[in-house]
């Protein structure tokens, strides 16, 4: 046999093993042979889980553990929030048309900044100690957020087309 791949492969040329294997192995050659597999099995372990390999392995696939778990809360919290948009849509549009009515909100404000001039004018004219403060600071904060809702309106709230 020369190795060439034409050549025809004599079987005549194939030697025969002397003794034929047994049948079934013996219960005690069997029994070593599954206690050597799992010692060498064992030991490869053992060398696997000391090698920095093995534990960068271990650390990923606990942290890809960990970051699915997360991905599927955030998933089930995301799910729930889009319901809770679909069940909130028609107060929403109501709210937002109300909100783009800029006759409406220029009233509100023009109301909130006038009842807050009203109220610190008030408080100028008290002369009780206990409601002087607080007329006053009910005056101030009622102006401040007509103020702030007149700022608001202006420069973010857009009129629909």
């Amino acid at each position: 046999m020369t190795g060439d791949p034409q050549e025809p492969i004599d079987l005549d040329a194939v030697r025969e093993p002397a003794t034929p294997p047994p049948e079934a192995p013996d219960e005690r050659t069997e029994q070593e042979r599954i206690a050597e597999l799992e010692e060498s099995e064992s030991e490869r372990l053992t060398r696997m889980a000391k090698s920095p390999a093995y534990r960068s392995i271990v650390v990923a696939e606990r942290e890809n553990k960990r970051l699915s778990e997360q991905l599927r809360d955030t998933n089930t919290e995301l799910c729930r929030l889009h319901q809770e948009i679909e069940k909130q849509g028609p107060q929403l549009a109501l709210l937002r048309q109300a909100f783009h009515d800029l006759k409406g909100n220029f009233s509100i404000a023009a109301l909130l900044m006038t009842a807050g001039g009203v109220l610190v004018s008030i408080a100028g004219a008290i002369s009780d100690a206990t409601w002087k403060p607080v007329t006053l600071y009910g005056g101030v904060t009622a102006f401040s957020i007509g103020f702030l809702f007149t700022v608001f309106t202006f420069l973010w709230v857009r009129p629909q087309s």
